[in-house]
């Protein structure tokens, strides 16, 4: 048998292609079983196959080529498929924290869902707080200096001074 080649001479010296050669049952399942002892055999062992089933060398080695490609493109698969149904699951997972930060609820004072300019607003807050109390222990000196007029001007300072604390949430 002479698989060697796909090309043979013609009677008339043009060149016309090879029939395809399908392997035997009982050639693959030999095939198949020394796959699944050892996927890469070495030349030795690749003689005694060709010995047993009556192929050539290069076609046992071919046969072992292709068998490693499909075996590793059905892993492939495989991964591809579990990798695929790991980020839906993650998407999923993804979608439904986003759904969820959109209706969350502050727990202490049941106010509206928290906006994307959160943090800065409680920077700002943070620093809302710091100047009041800046402004109110800047502000209590002086209405004491202020106690000590007379009492029309009095009841007008006092009068700011509580406007000014009932703004910036002092406690006098």
């Amino acid at each position: 048998m002479d698989f060697g080649d796909d090309v043979m001479e013609g009677s008339d010296g043009q060149r016309r292609k090879k029939r395809y050669h399908r392997h035997t049952p009982r050639q693959i399942q030999q095939l198949e079983a020394m796959f699944k002892e050892c996927p890469h055999p070495d030349e030795n062992q690749r003689m005694q196959l060709s010995r047993e089933l009556g192929l050539e060398p290069r076609q046992i080695k071919f046969w072992f080529q292709n068998r490693r490609t499909q075996m590793k493109a059905q892993h492939e698969r495989a991964d591809n498929c579990f990798l695929r149904a790991e980020n839906d699951k993650i998407r999923c997972e993804n979608i439904a924290m986003r759904e969820a930060l959109r209706t969350v609820i502050c727990p202490t004072c049941g106010g509206p869902p928290v906006a994307d300019d959160y943090f800065d607003e409680q920077k700002l807050r943070m620093e809302n707080a710091r100047l009041k109390d800046e402004a109110s222990s800047r502000i209590s000196p002086l209405f004491d200096r202020f106690m000590m007029i007379s009492s029309p001007l009095r009841v007008l300072v006092f009068t700011l001074y509580t406007t000014s604390c009932s703004l910036t949430g002092c406690r006098a």
